[in-house]
């Protein structure tokens, strides 16, 4: 037979029986050894032969003997004893182990009991391990339990008694799941917590969280019956929320948190706002009956719904104050989750502190499992370069997603299964258990400061109304909602909890009802004035759109301190042993000192040199940013025998500068933006591994680049480094889809300004800057001016490939040099022009690699009669620059070329634009488009058949 027994809760055993625990784990071991004898058959055979058994069986048969001959037991008898005594504390052992793993199966989570009414979830308990849990499966091991002490239970009278304690610990309120996690220090430290009594609350603790309930309950009644058509996503049904976002915030406070940074989707987030981190309720209400918003008197602002206001804010606590802040978010539910990280990250950094600054993510239970920037995000968590040691997750899990259940919404058990991958704990509790909410909060913030991990609460409530208040929820949950009409509110169940238990009265708890409506009321017909919340803290000494910049920005630097800071970088440390390519890399880079010109990556070297030499932070990330992916950067050095990492930037600045992500564009990207949101004085750049596949991270650009100085009044200085140009690679590896960041600009495209003639104006009053630049010195100027201005615009900008290597696409030195600056339109002054403005028949204005094409063809064909001109910046578009052209060459064909089809890259946006400037000149010449035509894939993967394209369409654009 093969004997299992567990060393962990079996300690000792009947005084009667002494010594026979010992001499079976002594045996243990060579059981297996004899599976197919019984023990009586061994101890028979040992005795015509001890040599016959191991030692260890020996040394136990001879105990065993001693008893039999001394105290007259028989060895069967004996034998029967251990079997059944290992059996049974094997049992009870794994009672304990079997509440903790599946405890929270049987914990009474759900408010609404939606489960054992309805079946509301599949398989909440495995079938095979139901009996674990049931009192029936262990009764028959009771009497052998008056010799065990279990654990650190310290429970010796009865099984019964053990069974009910861990009844009320992993079955009550809170279901806890730990016992996945990988460390065992960690499971540890959770059984220390929670197998112990919780701390009990004061009466005053208990009474505050009644007010918090009452609080957010008498604030969305109000709401309700003063604006009862108004869509406004109330918390009702999960206002245990508030007292437990309080708990989070106390008990980060008390903990040495200073600083909190929250994402949190639309329910209950107006409840929120007033309850928890004291916005005026005036300016809540007033958001009702109002377009007001805190920066009407501003250029240009469309504002955004209430559900997305946010507040910036010192929250007072008992005893102290913690800066908190809630972070603006569009409708997509959860993008905002790695914006909320790269916030915090950025302030970690600042501060040179994890612990004392921290994040916390609010969640939907459908949107959790549903939306892949959520894993995208948690993937984080982790990895040196993005995380912010831990993240504190809510879930307001109010089991259904605008009109799907769970069963329809995901394949898990739990919406929070996810998060179980990824070695984080979670804890369900029910919502209308206040108490057990607030101290699920407490002691999630605990294992954050204690360990630096995410940890997931998700609290299991309901939702009073649709998905919104005029929505109709019983076309599709009829009984579900049949259950959330009968059900008492959780401010209500409390209370009468309150009141049974002698911390309050009745009647206290009516006037405190009584005083809300009140209080509201004078809020909503008081006066009120908006506040700006913008460009507050670190951005204060940046100026909005309202206050026009009009000092030009200089970005030329000396060469000597350019040749010293190139020097810092090519310095090998002693014993690192480059691949020997690398080696090639550093020695090309070094003869750049002496040599006339620099190519593309040393110019982005230098860019982001002179800015950390100058003080300012540098910061590009992205899939194989370190190397690049065209293997043109190496920002990352890595000895070739040991793997040592040295990384070049670090003798200058403090920071590796350059980091490697995971394979992921949405959240790497809102991660930036959310980074670049708090630090103004640093160069934050996401990069693209290609350009096409800032598909991926779509939303980002939509939601939150594209226009969040518009809505919200944020700005940001984030680039976008998007490698693209056709080069025969395929319809995937082609185009970083420039015509959709043109589209995004909000310059109108039929007049020209009044303020053209000042680019830094034209500029401070877009929305984004497009580039895509075709010299190094122009890439450095373009990069230094982002950080050498007074306001941040989101930059995108096109990057190339193969002109990293071009031997044309090279700079002198004096072009990074004073006066020079970035050039929004560079002309061709090719010495086959002719410098008669009448012999001059094309004006061919073109962006980009295409250029370089064009130039090639020019030179084959030696036309003297074009003017090539390369629009560096196209948003916003140069009209100054344009319209001089067009003046110089009044007679000339204006023609736009590009290697994109004609529904692709800058045409659509360029022609009407172009057509302005013309008629701004009183001219009618038309606008020529000579390129691709229109097509559904953006670029054939047949090189050969690439090369015929590109040689034609720059031969036709050149042809007279």
């Amino acid at each position: 037979m093969q004997l299992q027994r567990s060393s962990e809760y079996v300690t000792q055993c009947p005084k009667k029986w002494i010594g026979f625990p010992r001499l079976f784990s002594v045996a243990h071991f060579g059981l297996e050894d004899s599976s197919k004898q019984s023990l009586q058959d061994l101890y028979q055979t040992w005795k015509r032969n001890p040599s016959t058994v191991s030692i260890r069986w020996s040394s136990m048969f001879q105990q065993i003997q001693k008893w039999e001959t001394q105290k007259g037991f028989h060895p069967q008898q004996i034998f029967q004893y251990m079997t059944d005594y290992a059996n049974h504390s094997m049992k009870v052992s794994h009672m304990v182990d079997n509440y903790r793993n599946f405890g929270h199966f049987k914990a009474q989570w759900d408010p609404l009991q939606l489960d054992s009414k309805f079946g509301f979830y599949k398989h909440l308990i495995p079938p095979d391990r139901k009996h674990l849990l049931d009192w029936e499966y262990y009764q028959h091991s009771s009497r052998w339990t008056d010799a065990l002490s279990i654990s650190h239970f310290s429970i010796n009278d009865s099984l019964e008694s053990l069974y009910q304690h861990l009844q009320r610990i992993y079955c009550g309120s809170i279901g806890y799941e730990y016992a996945h996690l990988s460390s065992n220090k960690e499971r540890k430290w959770f059984q220390h917590k929670i197998e112990r009594k919780f701390p009990s609350l004061s009466n005053e603790q208990r009474k505050q969280i009644l007010k918090d309930l009452t609080a957010a309950d008498s604030f969305e009644r109000f709401l309700a019956i003063k604006f009862p058509t108004a869509k406004r996503y109330g918390g009702e049904g999960g206002e245990s929320f508030v007292p437990g976002l309080h708990a989070v915030l106390e008990t980060a406070s008390v903990l040495g948190v200073k600083s909190v940074v929250i994402g949190m989707p639309h329910r209950g987030r107006l409840a929120v706002l007033a309850n928890v981190l004291n916005m005026p309720v005036e300016e809540i209400l007033h958001s009702f009956v109002t377009d007001r918003v805190a920066f009407t008197d501003i250029y240009d602002c469309t504002g955004d719904v209430k559900s997305h206001l946010s507040i910036s804010t010192d929250v007072k606590l008992s005893g102290n104050s913690i800066h908190v802040s809630l972070l603006e978010n569009p409708s997509h539910l959860e993008v905002v989750n790695p914006v909320i990280i790269g916030k915090t990250k950025a302030k970690q950094d600042i501060l040179g502190s994890h612990a004392q600054i921290l994040a916390v993510n609010v969640h939907g239970d459908a949107a959790f499992t549903g939306q892949g920037v959520v894993y995208e995000t948690l993937q984080m968590f982790k990895l040196d370069n993005y995380s912010v040691k831990g993240t504190v997750h809510l879930i307001v899990n109010n089991q259904i997603g605008f009109t799907t259940n769970p069963r329809d919404g995901r394949s898990c058990t739990y919406c929070t299964d996810i998060a179980k991958a990824l070695d984080i704990p979670v804890f369900h509790v029910n919502g209308d258990d206040p108490e057990a909410v607030v101290a699920c909060c407490s002691l999630a913030v605990e294992f954050r400061q204690h360990f630096g991990k995410d940890v997931l609460i998700d609290m299991v409530c309901y939702r009073l109304h649709g998905h919104n208040e005029v929505d109709q929820p019983n076309f599709t949950q009829p009984r579900m909602y049949e259950c959330i009409r009968n059900h008492i509110p959780v401010s209500r169940q409390y209370a009468n909890r309150l009141v049974t238990d002698g911390v309050m009265t009745e009647e206290e708890y009516q006037r405190w009802i009584q005083n809300y409506p009140t209080m509201y009321q004078n809020a909503f017909q008081a006066d009120w004035k908006p506040k700006p919340h913008f460009l507050q803290g670190n951005w204060k000494h940046m100026i909005p759109e309202s206050v026009l910049d009009t000092e030009p920005s200089t970005t030329g630097v000396d060469q000597d301190t350019l040749q010293g800071l190139l020097q810092k970088l090519c310095k090998v440390p002693e014993n690192l042993k480059l691949h020997p390519q690398i080696v090639k890399f550093v020695e090309e880079r070094k003869s750049m000192w002496s040599g006339k010109t620099l190519d593309w990556a040393t110019a982005e070297a230098l860019a982001f040199a002179t800015l950390l030499d100058e003080g300012y932070g540098v910061r590009l990330s992205g899939q194989d940013s370190q190397r690049g992916t065209f293997s043109q950067r190496h920002a990352l050095w890595v000895d070739q025998e040991n793997e040592r990492h040295y990384y070049p930037f670090t003798a200058i600045g403090t920071h590796p500068s350059v980091y490697n992500s995971h394979l992921s564009e949405n959240a790497v990207l809102g991660f930036e933006w959310g980074y670049s949101l708090e630090s103004p004085q640093t160069l934050v750049i996401w990069e693209a591994q290609f350009g096409d596949f800032a598909n991926s991270a779509q939303v980002m650009i939509d939601c939150f680049l594209s226009c969040s100085e518009r809505k919200w009044r944020k700005q940001s200085g984030l680039v976008l480094f998007l490698p693209h140009g056709w080069e025969g690679q395929g319809p995937d590896h082609s185009s970083a889809r420039l015509e959709r960041f043109l589209q995004l600009s909000d310059e109108d495209q039929d007049i020209v300004p009044e303020w053209y003639s000042n680019p830094i104006q034209q500029l401070q009053r877009a929305n984004i800057q497009v580039a895509n630049c075709t010299t190094p010195a122009n890439l450095f100027h373009l990069l230094r001016l982002q950080m050498h201005r007074k306001f941040r615009k989101p930059l995108i900008l096109m990057t190339p490939k193969s002109l990293l290597r071009h031997p044309q696409c090279k700079s002198d030195w004096k072009q990074f040099q004073p006066p020079h600056r970035f050039m929004r339109v560079i002309p061709t002054y090719h010495s086959l022009v002719s410098s008669s403005s009448d012999q001059v028949g094309k004006i061919i204005f073109c962006s980009g690699k295409f250029y370089y094409d064009l130039l090639e063809q020019q030179e084959s064909m030696q036309s003297c009669s074009v003017v090539l001109i390369r629009l560096e910046q196209l948003a916003p578009f140069p009209f100054q620059e344009v319209i001089s052209w067009i003046r110089q060459y009044p007679s000339a064909r204006i023609i736009w070329s590009q290697e994109e089809p004609k529904n692709m890259g800058a045409y659509s946006y360029v022609k009407p634009r172009l057509e302005a400037c013309i008629r701004h000149q009183n001219g009618k010449v038309p606008v020529e488009y000579i390129g691709r035509p229109s097509s559904a894939a953006a670029s054939t993967g047949i090189y050969s058949i690439f090369q015929k394209q590109q040689q034609y369409w720059a031969q036709q654009a050149l042809s007279e």
